[in-house]
């Protein structure tokens, strides 16, 4: 058995790793405000209709891709330069999807040891959007996973289709448990296409997972609303969250 002062250091383990994230606000209150996708009925009826080569032309930009070039980002959207990106919590970054020039050009892998990122989850599956920025090396991927690797930075891939959703809840909670290993292990880079819909939703069911704590309260207390509604539909919501 414990002793008392065991259990009571037992406890304020657990409270901690439930309360994992410096920058919590348990003071909003607004947290009965159902989270909602960023497209209506008809918009998402359309990119889930049309085929993919004509969806990344007419939503994305195809080479002009916002997300896939750095050129208009401001300082403040790149936590990792060369990268769309910015800190959930301070182990946990939502990310644009790396373009292997960017990734020579900004050393970006260099700055992924210097931040302390030992993982990146990928939610994109191979060959998608592959008109968008530079195209996809070998028709998977727009970087080679490979060079992370063999810089000692993990890599796990789990797609599921842009404005998709997960087929169960058995597989949303195995990508869960992997990125609890990887925030066990170090920081943990986040992304899909744009590092906003199918991001935000991992993000937030792990942290639901993790803190103990309702859906919205996770976007709220973790400022998730951007990445949320940014650019998921409301079935990724609903599944998600």
């Amino acid at each position: 058995m414990l002793a008392a002062n065991d259990e009571e250091a037992e406890k304020e383990c657990i409270t901690e790793s439930l309360e994992w994230g410096t920058h919590i606000d348990k003071n909003k209150t607004d947290v009965n405000e159902n989270p909602s996708g960023a497209y209506n009925k008809l918009s998402e009826a359309l990119r889930q209709s049309f085929p993919h080569e004509a969806t990344c032309s007419m939503f994305c930009g195809g080479k002009k891709c916002k997300y896939c070039c750095c050129d208009t980002w401001k300082d403040d959207e790149q936590a990792v330069k060369g990268l769309y990106s910015h800190w959930v919590t301070e182990n946990i970054l939502a990310m644009s999807r790396p373009i292997t020039k960017y990734v020579k050009q900004f050393d970006i892998i260099s700055q992924f040891k210097r931040l302390g990122l030992t993982a990146i989850i990928n939610l994109q599956l191979p060959g998608e959007h592959y008109s968008c920025g530079d195209g996809l090396h070998n028709n998977e991927f727009s970087y080679r996973q490979q060079d992370f690797m063999d810089a000692g930075i993990f890599f796990y891939n789990f797609g599921w289709d842009d404005f998709g959703v997960v087929e169960s809840m058995t597989e949303m909670l195995d990508m869960v448990k992997v990125m609890q290993f990887a925030v066990t292990e170090g920081k943990v880079a986040i992304h899909c296409h744009a590092g906003k819909g199918r991001t935000g939703v991992l993000i937030g069911c792990f942290l639901v997972f993790q803190n103990r704590v309702t859906a919205n309260e996770a976007v709220i207390m973790f400022g998730l609303e951007d990445l949320v509604s940014a650019d998921s539909t409301s079935g990724q919501v609903c599944a998600g969250l």
